[in-house]
């Protein structure tokens, strides 16, 4: 039984303006609400330098394509970027290469995986992987599943991984050879 259902992302940055540009040049998403909010403090529990329970922040929603719905319609993917008025600090290495336990990875499923990388990079982001071509074995022991994959991370430090699946056998294509 499923008991939550995983629908959106919400990045905590301390531009939002710049780092949807950035998702709107590599990815073609685009803002579906930007306004500046009064947020209860209490769910993302960030230090303040005061106490607070309102929290006055900047929030841009993002997704693939029009949706001047989306906040009738929760099954869309989308992602909320999040740019508190206030300074609530930073503990990440924005020059970082390399991942810890605690960071995320946000994973896009594309198309054209040398185009995404190539803006990216020219816009600011930093490269952790150039585009390449990988294989894992297929879960049913069907052969393997071959993938395109590059990595960076963004202008804010956010590690993105983008995918496109090129060939995962079935049953069909096995019994045909």
């Amino acid at each position: 039984m499923v008991h939550g259902n995983l629908r959106w992302t919400v990045l905590l940055v301390h531009n939002a303006k710049k780092t949807a540009a950035f998702y709107e040049q590599v990815f073609g998403w685009q803002r579906w609400w930007d306004n500046k909010v009064d947020l209860d403090a209490r769910f993302h529990p960030v230090a303040f330098k005061s106490i607070v329970e309102r929290a006055n922040a900047h929030l841009i929603i993002m997704g693939e394509g029009e949706s001047s719905k989306w906040a009738d319609d929760y099954n869309a993917p989308c992602i909320a970027l999040t740019e508190y008025s206030e300074e609530i600090g930073d503990v990440r290495d924005h020059a970082r290469k390399t991942l810890s336990c605690g960071d995320f990875v946000l994973m896009i499923h594309a198309e054209d995986i040398d185009g995404i990388y190539q803006r990216a990079i020219d816009i600011g982001g930093r490269s952790s992987s150039l585009p390449s071509d990988w294989t894992v074995p297929h879960p049913e022991g069907l052969g393997t599943i071959k993938f395109r994959t590059a990595s960076f991370f963004d202008p804010e430090g956010n590690y993105i991984e983008v995918t496109k699946k090129l060939h995962c056998p079935t049953w069909n294509q096995l019994e045909k050879k």
